[in-house]
């Protein structure tokens, strides 16, 4: 696998601490979202209470519900 550039806009991350898996003892790192620097722009509640995201300029559309927040 390549190196990630620097400067390149990332949206997640691996964590450090590797958990194991109950049904095959496996080992792995979880990924979780990173959220500042104008990831994340939430636009209004809906009556559902469900928050529609907004693609940012800089990193574009970014789609929280796919992660555990």
């Amino acid at each position: 696998m390549e190196p990630i550039p620097a400067n390149s806009k990332k949206l997640t991350y691996f964590q450090k601490d590797e958990v194991k898996c109950p049904v095959c003892s496996g080992k792995f790192r979880r990924e979780a979202l990173l959220s500042g620097s104008g990831r994340l722009l939430a636009g209004d509640l809906l009556p559902d209470l469900r928050r529609i995201y907004k693609p940012s300029p800089r990193f574009g559309l970014a789609n929280p519900l796919i992660y555990s927040i």
